[in-house]
């Protein structure tokens, strides 16, 4: 499908006016594929980057030499917080400046900041809320119980140290993920990818991927995954709906924000 248009299917009204709205531009119209998956890389080395700088001040810190990586220091769930939050930070803030210099002052509207109908915002909270709930009790059931803290990944880590560390995990988990995660895939790539391939098309690589960015943090309780893809693509599904990103940061903040309520409960409990 050529880039310049959006099939005129009634099941996407929202995405086909802001389409038209912010190809107005020769800059704009050129935005397409071939950007997103160059913000994306970007997005990415920013991950890298944070993990460099942060791994390189730790290692200062403890007076590791370049030469001396045998005794480089475990990096620990305060640096693994620190490096989550400052690369979603940088990744984003990359991503959108790329994006708006293509879309220019149709960057907003493009990659869906704009306002949603109260339905599309409560059924969003519903929604990412029902999958948490759903989560909780399969990580309740004895089928599949949680592994032990020992087996955990450094990020889950610091959600279960209590104090500090799980007040930072929550924001970063409740606020600063789902704001810059849904503005990356949901907006910037997802936009790009539907205007050089069909909606349905880039919904569908959008979501795979965002699976896929997530795997790292699931193990080891493979059953999370499923909670994940269904975060995802019901995140995806509202956007094409609504035209909007604010259903899909509510969703993917209300779902988050269930999970760190229920891990304060498990931690005050123990």
């Amino acid at each position: 499908m050529h880039s310049s248009q959006y099939p005129a299917a009634p099941v996407y009204p929202q995405l086909v006016e802001i389409h038209a709205e912010t190809t107005a531009t020769p800059a704009a119209r050129k935005f397409g594929a071939n950007h997103a998956i160059g913000i994306f890389c970007a997005y990415i080395g920013a991950q890298f980057a944070a993990a460099i700088i942060i791994g390189s001040v730790v290692g200062f810190a403890h007076g590791v030499s370049r030469s001396d990586h045998a005794k480089l220091p475990q990096i620990g769930s305060g640096s693994t917080l620190a490096i989550a939050m400052f690369g979603a930070l940088l990744g984003s803030a990359i991503a959108c400046d790329m994006a708006r210099r293509s879309l220019g002052g149709g960057f907003a509207r493009a990659v869906g900041l704009r306002r949603a109908s109260p339905r599309h915002l409560w059924l969003a909270t519903a929604v990412g809320l029902g999958i948490c709930v759903c989560f909780t009790a399969l990580l309740a059931s004895h089928a599949f119980a949680p592994p032990s803290r020992n087996q955990l990944n450094p990020l889950a880590m610091a959600a279960t140290k209590g104090g500090w560390s799980l007040h930072v995990w929550t924001v970063f988990v409740s606020v600063i993920a789902p704001l810059t995660e849904e503005l990356v895939f949901r907006g910037v790539c997802f936009t790009g990818l539907a205007r050089s391939w069909s909606p349905r098309r880039a919904a569908c690589i959008t979501t795979a991927v965002f699976v896929l960015m997530h795997v790292t943090s699931v193990p080891p309780y493979w059953p999370a995954l499923g909670a994940v893809c269904a975060l995802g693509a019901a995140a995806q599904a509202v956007r094409m709906r609504s035209g909007s990103l604010l259903p899909g940061m509510i969703m993917h903040s209300a779902y988050n924000s269930g999970l760190a309520l229920v891990t304060y409960v498990a931690t005050w409990s123990t």
